[in-house]
């Protein structure tokens, strides 16, 4: 990756630090656009989620398969797949800065070995999304709290934890976790991004994961009509649930957004010139 004055994003002009037939990726540009992009795309997802609810008709035959497609509180949905998709990225542009710090001893070991935690954390994250480990896990508590035993004096501690837990269980464990990591993978990013704009990105990002963890924690307490803060709001002030429900997708996508604008900003400045050789060592194709 270099940074250049040249006008495109990718090109082919010669550069004395790059064999010829290179490519030079200006990196402003880069994550200016990815950035911009992403925001664009979820505007978009937001946007299509509140037509498609608002103009759908549940009279309508073999309308709602495509109607699910574009709401944002469907796994299953495009919002979700693109979601998995962002993290997965980010989660390999930390792989590549953790193998480019640790070819080029571009950091001490700690550093390293974090930004390797990193990328293992971020992919499991988008393997987590992608195969709905936490959603299942969550079911099964839930299922395991409503058994008899979990409600009788003989049930465990945890039991009965999950039992008087008012909202979704998988919280109590999913929240201390990426809490920890939240705020240790502050501190990591705080330090090395010393001198840069960027290092008040991530708390951005934590601040909209933050809020999303809030609403999805507030739409946990359904079951309780004391605590049922969106049944409160729809009554009062006439919110639709799905405009919170796509509410929280976007905020964790613009988290995400800001998290993986914060990567390659920090790749950007240890890249330098980065060379890919292609080598055939089968004659027999040319």
């Amino acid at each position: 990756m270099v940074e250049g004055n040249q006008k495109g994003l990718i090109g082919t002009k010669g550069d004395e630090d790059i064999a010829a037939g290179g490519f030079l990726i200006n990196s402003n540009r880069l994550i200016r656009n990815v950035f911009i992009t992403c925001v664009l795309i979820e505007l978009t997802l937001f946007l299509l989620d509140f037509s498609v609810d608002l103009w759908s008709s549940p009279g309508r035959p073999g309308e709602r398969p495509f109607r699910h497609l574009f709401l944002l509180s469907r796994e299953d949905g495009l919002g979700s797949w693109l979601g998995t998709i962002q993290t997965l990225f980010a989660g390999f542009t930390l792989l590549i800065i953790h193998l480019k710090v640790k070819k080029n001893n571009l950091a001490s070991k700690w550093a390293t070995t974090m930004w390797g935690f990193l990328a293992f954390f971020f992919l499991f994250w988008a393997f987590d999304d992608g195969v709905q480990i936490h959603e299942r896990v969550s079911a099964s508590l839930s299922m395991i709290a409503s058994t008899p035993r979990a409600s009788s004096s003989a049930s465990s501690l945890v039991e009965k934890i999950v039992l008087n837990y008012p909202s979704y269980p998988i919280h109590l464990f999913i929240v201390p976790i990426f809490g920890g990591v939240g705020i240790y993978m502050l501190f990591f990013l705080w330090r090395v991004l010393e001198g840069s704009r960027a290092k008040f990105l991530p708390f951005i990002a934590v601040a909209s994961l933050a809020m999303a963890m809030g609403i999805d924690f507030a739409e946990g307490l359904s079951n309780h009509p004391q605590w049922d803060v969106f049944g409160m709001m729809v009554n009062k002030f006439h919110i639709e649930f799905h405009v919170i429900y796509a509410t929280e997708e976007i905020l964790e996508m613009f988290g995400m957004t800001l998290f993986w604008t914060t990567f390659l900003i920090y790749f950007s400045k240890i890249a330098g010139v980065i060379r890919l050789d292609f080598i055939n060592n089968n004659p027999d194709i040319s």
